[in-house]
């Protein structure tokens, strides 16, 4: 399961940041190449474009269109934010359970 490698990526530091754990643990079923992977290393830390979560940035990516708005919505119930620094302000998810998260709401909606 794609969910799985993206959590076990990023537990045993096989990816530098969360959006790195999403690519590469759906790198194959999505086809991502590897530039990708490489580019997202500036999207961790909440530098991911309007200081979204990368986590979910990278799902978001790689999620038909028509299920960001749901996504987004189960994300904010679970961590009460979309954006990184709200998630940590929130104290409700920290980085590995973002991954988590993202990566099973990926994968429900792929």
């Amino acid at each position: 399961m794609a969910s799985t490698l993206a959590k076990q990526v990023f537990r045993t530091k096989l990816a530098p940041n969360c959006a790195q754990a999403i690519y590469r643990g759906f790198q194959e079923e999505c086809n991502v190449l590897e530039l990708t992977i490489m580019g997202a290393s500036a999207f961790g830390g909440g530098r991911a474009p309007e200081g979204t979560c990368g986590a979910l940035y990278a799902a978001l990516d790689l999620a038909p269109r028509d299920a960001h708005s749901k996504m987004m919505d189960a994300f904010i119930e679970h961590g009460g934010s979309t954006l990184c620094r709200g998630l940590k302000s929130e104290r409700r998810l920290d980085c590995h359970a973002c991954v988590a998260l993202a990566a099973d709401l990926l994968e429900d909606v792929l």
